[in-house]
Protein backbone atom coordinates (compact mmCIF):
# COMPACT_ATOMS: atom_id res chain seq x y z
CA UNK A 1 0.00 0.00 0.00
CA UNK A 2 1.51 3.07 -0.91
CA UNK A 3 0.97 5.86 1.74
CA UNK A 4 -1.20 8.97 1.06
CA UNK A 5 1.42 12.34 2.22
CA UNK A 6 0.10 14.52 4.83
CA UNK A 7 2.31 17.51 4.89
CA UNK A 8 1.90 19.29 8.55
CA UNK A 9 3.66 22.02 10.34
CA UNK A 10 3.73 22.08 13.92
CA UNK A 11 4.36 25.15 16.52
CA UNK A 12 6.89 25.20 19.67
CA UNK A 13 5.27 28.01 21.62
CA UNK A 14 7.64 28.77 23.89
CA UNK A 15 7.59 31.38 26.85
CA UNK A 16 9.84 33.19 28.06
CA UNK A 17 9.88 31.54 31.28
CA UNK A 18 10.59 28.34 28.97
CA UNK A 19 6.71 26.86 29.32
CA UNK A 20 5.58 24.94 26.54
CA UNK A 21 2.15 24.68 24.82
CA UNK A 22 1.21 21.28 24.28
CA UNK A 23 -2.57 19.59 23.07
CA UNK A 24 -3.87 16.91 24.56
CA UNK A 25 -5.28 14.48 22.55
CA UNK A 26 -7.08 10.66 22.30
CA UNK A 27 -6.03 9.31 18.84
CA UNK A 28 -8.08 6.03 18.10
CA UNK A 29 -4.86 4.69 16.08
CA UNK A 30 -3.05 4.81 19.37
CA UNK A 31 -3.70 2.76 23.28
CA UNK A 32 -2.95 5.72 25.05
CA UNK A 33 -3.27 9.71 24.85
CA UNK A 34 -0.59 11.99 23.60
CA UNK A 35 0.73 15.44 24.14
CA UNK A 36 1.40 16.93 21.06
CA UNK A 37 2.44 20.23 19.90
CA UNK A 38 -0.20 22.40 18.36
CA UNK A 39 -0.41 22.47 14.15
CA UNK A 40 -1.89 20.66 11.54
CA UNK A 41 -2.13 20.00 7.88
CA UNK A 42 -2.12 22.57 5.24
CA UNK A 43 -4.69 22.93 2.95
CA UNK A 44 -4.55 23.14 -1.00
CA UNK A 45 -2.25 26.64 -1.84
CA UNK A 46 -1.57 27.15 1.72
CA UNK A 47 1.92 28.18 2.46
CA UNK A 48 3.40 26.97 5.79
CA UNK A 49 3.58 30.08 7.77
CA UNK A 50 -0.51 31.07 6.56
CA UNK A 51 -1.31 26.88 8.08
CA UNK A 52 0.35 27.98 11.46
CA UNK A 53 -1.29 30.74 11.82
CA UNK A 54 -4.62 29.23 10.88
CA UNK A 55 -4.16 26.30 13.00
CA UNK A 56 -2.94 28.32 15.90
CA UNK A 57 -5.95 30.20 16.39
CA UNK A 58 -8.15 27.04 15.34
CA UNK A 59 -6.26 25.46 18.37
CA UNK A 60 -4.99 27.44 20.85
CA UNK A 61 -6.83 31.35 20.23
CA UNK A 62 -3.70 32.86 19.44
CA UNK A 63 -4.45 35.29 16.23
CA UNK A 64 -1.17 37.32 16.07
CA UNK A 65 1.28 34.68 15.31
CA UNK A 66 5.17 35.46 13.77
CA UNK A 67 6.18 32.31 12.80
CA UNK A 68 10.18 31.79 13.84
CA UNK A 69 12.86 29.97 12.78
CA UNK A 70 12.01 26.39 11.25
CA UNK A 71 13.72 23.87 13.74
CA UNK A 72 13.25 20.39 13.17
CA UNK A 73 11.48 18.16 10.03
CA UNK A 74 9.51 14.73 11.07
CA UNK A 75 8.28 11.91 9.05
CA UNK A 76 6.16 9.16 10.68
CA UNK A 77 3.47 6.66 9.05
CA UNK A 78 0.29 5.91 10.86
CA UNK A 79 -2.74 4.49 9.64
CA UNK A 80 -6.59 5.85 9.71
CA UNK A 81 -9.70 4.79 8.16
CA UNK A 82 -8.31 1.85 6.31
CA UNK A 83 -5.24 4.51 4.84
CA UNK A 84 -2.12 4.90 5.52
CA UNK A 85 -1.13 8.33 5.99
CA UNK A 86 2.92 9.39 5.62
CA UNK A 87 3.22 12.75 7.29
CA UNK A 88 5.25 15.13 6.59
CA UNK A 89 5.89 18.19 9.68
CA UNK A 90 7.32 21.19 9.68
CA UNK A 91 8.69 21.96 13.24
CA UNK A 92 8.70 26.07 13.88
CA UNK A 93 9.92 27.88 16.61
CA UNK A 94 7.15 30.82 18.37
CA UNK A 95 8.44 33.01 20.59
CA UNK A 96 5.33 34.66 23.08
CA UNK A 97 4.25 35.41 26.22
CA UNK A 98 1.97 33.34 28.31
CA UNK A 99 -1.61 33.39 27.52
CA UNK A 100 -4.46 31.46 28.49
CA UNK A 101 -5.01 29.20 25.70
CA UNK A 102 -9.00 28.32 24.42
CA UNK A 103 -9.24 25.77 21.31
CA UNK A 104 -12.53 27.52 20.52
CA UNK A 105 -11.77 26.85 16.59
CA UNK A 106 -11.44 23.22 16.44
CA UNK A 107 -13.17 21.41 13.33
CA UNK A 108 -16.41 19.51 14.26
CA UNK A 109 -16.19 16.01 13.93
CA UNK A 110 -12.60 13.81 14.68
CA UNK A 111 -10.72 16.81 15.87
CA UNK A 112 -13.03 18.10 18.87
CA UNK A 113 -13.78 14.47 19.56
CA UNK A 114 -10.47 13.55 20.46
CA UNK A 115 -8.91 16.60 22.00
CA UNK A 116 -8.57 16.55 25.87
CA UNK A 117 -7.06 19.32 26.69
CA UNK A 118 -4.03 21.86 26.61
CA UNK A 119 -1.02 22.37 28.79
CA UNK A 120 1.79 25.02 29.71
CA UNK A 121 4.68 22.54 30.44
CA UNK A 122 7.56 23.80 32.29
CA UNK A 123 10.43 22.54 29.89
CA UNK A 124 11.73 21.30 33.04
CA UNK A 125 9.03 19.38 34.00
CA UNK A 126 9.23 17.16 30.47
CA UNK A 127 10.41 13.93 30.30
CA UNK A 128 13.46 13.46 27.91
CA UNK A 129 11.46 10.39 26.52
CA UNK A 130 7.85 9.83 26.94
CA UNK A 131 5.77 7.32 25.27
CA UNK A 132 2.96 9.62 25.50
CA UNK A 133 4.79 12.70 23.91
CA UNK A 134 5.19 13.34 20.28
CA UNK A 135 7.64 13.82 19.33
CA UNK A 136 8.62 10.88 22.29
CA UNK A 137 12.26 13.30 22.56
CA UNK A 138 10.33 16.59 23.51
CA UNK A 139 11.83 17.16 26.42
CA UNK A 140 15.58 16.31 25.56
CA UNK A 141 15.30 18.16 21.96
CA UNK A 142 13.66 21.13 23.67
CA UNK A 143 16.05 21.61 25.98
CA UNK A 144 19.08 20.92 23.57
CA UNK A 145 17.14 23.63 21.07
CA UNK A 146 17.19 26.35 24.27
CA UNK A 147 20.89 25.49 25.18
CA UNK A 148 21.76 25.70 21.65
CA UNK A 149 19.90 28.18 19.84
CA UNK A 150 17.83 28.25 16.47
CA UNK A 151 20.23 25.74 14.12
CA UNK A 152 21.21 26.56 10.97
CA UNK A 153 19.08 24.24 8.76
CA UNK A 154 16.65 22.38 10.39
CA UNK A 155 17.36 19.32 12.52
CA UNK A 156 15.67 15.40 11.57
CA UNK A 157 13.87 14.02 14.03
CA UNK A 158 12.52 10.85 15.20
CA UNK A 159 9.80 9.41 16.80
Amino acid sequence: MIPEVRRAVRALLLTPQHELLLMRFRFPWLAREMWITPGGALKRGETAEQALARELKEETGLSKVEAGAEVWRREHVFEYTGKQILQKERYFLVQTEAFEPRAAGLELGDERDWFRGLHWWPLSDLPDRGDCFAPSRLGELMRELVRTGVPATPWEIDL
